[in-house]
C-alpha cells in the first residue's frame, strides 16, 4: 500500500466520539457524534457548507424529557440521506430498564417541499 500524505485537518468538535459523516444531496457535510462535553449523554450534529473548512454551531439532542431521563446513548454507525432528502441517523440506546435497542432519528429539513394539499 502506498504512502498517504495528510494535506489538511480541521477540528470539528471537542469532546466527541463515535463520529459519522454524510455528504448531503446539496453538497453540505453533516457530522453526527456522541457529545461527551455535556452533563448527560447526547448526540450532537454539525454542518459544513464549504467542504469541511468551517463548521456551524452544533445542534444537540437527546431522548427523554430532560437530564436524568435521557436514553443512555452508546454510539452510532452512520447516517444516510434518502432520495427525497430525508436524513436517517441510527444509534444504539437503552430505553428505560430494557435491553439496548436500535433507534432511528429522522429529519426532513433537507427534503424538498411537497405538493400543497388541495381542499
Amino acid at each position: 500500500m502506498g504512502k498517504r500524505k495528510r494535506i489538511d485537518r480541521t477540528i470539528v468538535a471537542l469532546g466527541g466520539s463515535c463520529p459519522s459523516l454524510e455528504r448531503l444531496n446539496n453538497g453540505d457535510l453533516l457530522v453526527a457524534y456522541r457529545d461527551d462535553t455535556k452533563d448527560h449523554l447526547c448526540i450532537s450534529l454539525t454542518r459544513s457548507v464549504n467542504a469541511g473548512r468551517t463548521w456551524q454551531q452544533e445542534h444537540t439532542f437527546t431522548e427523554g424529557t430532560g437530564p436524568g431521563d435521557e436514553d443512555p446513548f452508546y454510539g452510532h454507525t452512520g447516517m444516510a440521506q434518502l432520495a427525497d432528502g430525508t436524513i436517517l441517523l441510527p444509534y444504539i440506546a437503552r430505553i428505560g430498564t430494557g435491553h439496548p435497542c436500535v433507534v432511528v432519528r429522522k429529519s426532513t429539513d433537507q427534503a424538498p417541499p411537497g405538493p400543497t394539499p388541495s381542499r
